[in-house]
């Protein structure tokens, strides 16, 4: 199948072999084609680290390095090591810079030994068929791998970016381990395409991040994530699982226009800004499966406390009802929760209508009219004889409006001898009562929750 022709919007995609940042990241080979990064070689991406961290602290302030030096993962374990930071010798630079003619040379390249004050890792636009194995790479300005395509796994947990990262456009067709990476500066994911398990765990985002019309079409997990900056996951699509629990969001964060096609995300222990975005937001439909739905209740629950912290009413009642929806699935059709759950649902949508029990209640007004209109009443005649007809309409309307607001000060007896009613009157007027009653608490209950009184 032949590539489309590159356009301005998509520019051609480049062998990584020809990048010289790449072949320096891989001065001591390559990671073999068709493993993952849990085949990964480590004694060759240990040599590969040691090479490009040696060679990117020659551009280190000392303030810089100190800084490095004194991070620590997991664990309280060193990011890095004092040697890896040490740039080289005279003679082991010379070293470096031949080995890397020499690869390049194997490789069918022939560009110059990049800088390490250059500003700009360019690595935008390749195409790499075989794992990027980056470990803990330091890298000092900015990074650009937009555009770029990567057809197996990229690892590029504990690694460090001191500049701007730039992967929008990219497409992971393969695993994405970023787990306790650390971005220094802007990072932007802006239409990247996540086809595998994306692991951005523990992930410290020191500056803002963008993450807008991203797609991620398998698992992704941001657990124990620290975003410092403001946070823009607008329009991003979440196809699977998306786990935020223990994510830190210090400043605003938008998921406005996102989907979330099988799952809501697992906020469980995180920590949200209250200028935190849902306009717009989609969510799953409840599922069929029992335990795929206990799983919504649980998510939803927590999405529905977090919001009540936050003083964002809206949405809490927003995620309240969608917990609701997903609680009829766990408790089994035609169970008496199902049943209530669902009345509760169609008669108020869970309390945030004010429009729809007020509806039903005209309704139910006119219904029990007629059906009293139709009920009877019995009447003494001269003989003692007793002479019964139907209730006249203005009689059986108004029997129906005091019957429904039996609140208000009007009595039953201004329209009619109660005593003369039948016993059918008598216990369609009891009925209605009790469903106006409903109807009354919920219209009560939509104005509060729209007022949002407590």
């Amino acid at each position: 199948m032949t590539e489309p022709a590159p356009t301005a919007e998509t520019p051609k995609l480049k062998p990584a072999n020809e990048n010289p940042w790449y072949i320096l990241m891989t001065l001591h080979g390559e990671q073999p084609i068709g493993d993952g990064w849990r085949n990964l070689n480590i004694e060759l991406l240990t040599k590969n680290r040691l090479s490009w961290n040696k060679w990117a602290s020659r551009g280190l302030s000392d303030a810089t390095r100190e800084k490095l030096l004194s991070s620590r993962g997991d664990f309280g374990v060193h990011r890095f090591t004092e040697d890896e930071l040490t740039p080289h010798s005279d003679p082991d630079h010379a070293a470096l810079e031949a080995r890397y003619r020499q690869a390049c040379l194997e490789r069918g390249a022939h560009p110059a030994l990049p800088m390490p004050r250059n500003r700009n890792c360019d690595l935008s636009n390749i195409k790499l068929d075989r794992l990027l194995g980056a470990q803990g790479f330091l890298f000092l300005g900015d990074t650009d791998l937009s555009g770029a395509s990567f057809a197996s796994d990229v690892y590029l947990s504990d690694a460090a970016f001191l500049g701007i990262a730039d992967l929008s456009g990219v497409t992971f067709s393969s695993e994405v381990i970023l787990a306790r990476a650390i971005f220094g500066r802007y990072a932007l994911f802006t239409g990247a395409t996540f086809s595998k398990n994306t692991d951005i765990s523990n992930v410290t985002f020191t500056y803002s991040v963008d993450f807008s019309d991203s797609y991620f079409l398998d698992r992704a997990n941001f657990s124990g994530a620290t975003f410092s900056g403001d946070a823009n996951i607008s329009g991003a699509t979440f196809a699977d699982i998306t786990n935020f629990s223990t994510t830190v969001f210090r400043r605003s964060v938008s998921f406005a226009d996102a989907t979330f096609y099988a799952f809501p995300p697992n906020f469980h222990e995180a920590t949200l800004h209250s200028d935190t975005d849902w306009v717009g937001a989609r969510w799953p439909a409840p599922p069929l499966d029992i335990d795929n739905a206990k799983r919504h209740v649980r998510y939803y629950q927590r999405l529905k406390q977090v919001m009540e912290a936050l003083k964002k009413h809206e949405d809490e009642l927003d995620f309240f009802a969608r917990e609701m929806k997903a609680q009829r699935v766990v408790d089994g059709k035609w169970s008496g929760r199902w049943a209530l759950n669902g009345l509760y649902g169609a008669l108020s949508d869970y309390g945030r209508s004010v429009l729809f029990p007020t509806f039903y209640l005209i309704i139910s007004i006119a219904a029990f009219f007629a059906f009293l209109t139709f009920a009877g009443e019995c009447l003494s005649s001269v003989g003692g004889a007793l002479q019964c007809d139907y209730i006249p309409a203005e009689k059986a309307l108004g029997l129906s409006l005091t019957s429904a607001l039996g609140f208000l000060p009007l009595k039953k007896e201004i329209y009619s001898d109660l005593s003369s009613l039948s016993s059918a009157a008598h216990a369609i007027m009891a009925v209605e009562t009790l469903v106006s009653f409903a109807l009354l608490f919920l219209i009560g209950l939509g104005l509060r929750n729209r007022f949002r009184m407590k």
